[in-house]
């Protein structure tokens, strides 16, 4: 079970079945569809990958570049790092199908296919000169399973059912922020979102912060749309996770480099605008946003980094 907590946390990546357990709870209160879909993923990707691992043991001829699907998996799915995308495939099919058969077969469907592209991703990754993710892979793999299968998945399955209107108070706007820790897990309202901020808070202060601080910087976008669309945390859930990944995951000790954490403020800076760009131009293209601005702005930013430092 802690697995599966975990799971939900490093969405938001961070390793923690308490965050987890809280951000469940905080899924439930928006529907509980939503928090079964997500827990019910997040199990099918860490089976899937058991299974996966089993059958490469069995039968060999595994590539020895792909270092989720090997001996090490009981360290990788406790911490949660099997289950995070199968999770979000998993509440993304809840979200559009609600309690059906058709929801199980399209969240089996869409995890196989999210562990598979995982796997693929990783070896692709792993080939981009430097080493700026976990294990041998010089690129993380973030959520670009999901983005991909829930990409397939947005096309293929009915529409999502329409959300409460957030308020359209010009003070209302500030609630985008807590909104957004919601929107990230695919949950909606600032009091999810607030309960998960809370509890992120808890097991990773310095995460928590940069999400919070990078949620801000989307505040200008607030002169070009209407307070609605921006309180309801669409416009800064990609912007949240890129603090958490450039300025926590990915940044090192927190005294690390000349200038400390300040080092990490203008790559920051720069990934968020980067993913607002991507997101309007998805929007402007009718593409499903998902989590896609947040995967290519980190992306860039720490092939950018790994280029200029030789790492």
């Amino acid at each position: 079970m802690t697995s599966l907590l975990a799971s939900l946390s490093q969405i938001y990546l961070v390793a923690s079945w308490r965050a987890g357990l809280v951000i469940a709870l905080a899924l439930a209160l928006v529907s509980p569809a939503l928090a079964a879909g997500a827990l019910g993923g997040a199990a099918l990707g860490i089976g899937c990958f058991l299974v996966f691992s089993r059958v490469r043991r069995r039968w060999g001829g595994a590539a020895p570049s792909v270092t989720l699907i090997d001996a090490q998996l009981s360290p990788q799915a406790r911490a949660g790092l099997l289950g995070y995308n199968g999770a979000l495939i998993g509440a993304l099919v809840m979200s559009r199908c609600g309690w059906s058969v058709a929801a199980l077969g399209w969240s089996l469907l869409g995890v196989l296919g999210g562990v598979s592209v995982h796997a693929l991703l990783e070896r692709s990754l792993g080939r981009f000169p430097g080493n700026l993710g976990s294990g041998n892979a010089a690129l993380p793999v973030l959520t670009a399973p999901f983005c991909l299968v829930g990409t397939a998945l947005v096309v293929l399955l009915p529409p999502q059912a329409g959300t409460p209107v957030p308020c359209v108070a010009p003070g209302c706007a500030f609630l985008g922020i807590p909104a957004a820790f919601a929107q990230v897990s695919l949950g909606s309202g600032w009091l999810a979102g607030l309960s998960i901020l809370a509890a992120l808070a808890s097991a990773a202060p310095r995460a928590a912060a940069w999400g919070v601080g990078a949620a801000v910087l989307t505040l200008p976008v607030l002169f070009l749309i209407p307070v609605a669309d921006f309180a309801g945390g669409a416009w800064s859930y990609c912007a949240a996770l890129v603090g958490i990944a450039l300025g926590a995951t990915f940044a090192g000790e927190p005294d690390e480099g000349a200038g400390g954490w300040r080092h990490r403020v203008i790559p920051v800076i720069a990934a968020v605008a980067f993913a607002l760009l991507i997101q309007a131009a998805f929007l402007w293209a009718g593409w499903p946003v998902l989590t896609w601005p947040f995967v290519l702005s980190t992306w860039v930013a720490l092939a950018v980094e790994g280029l200029r430092y030789g790492r």
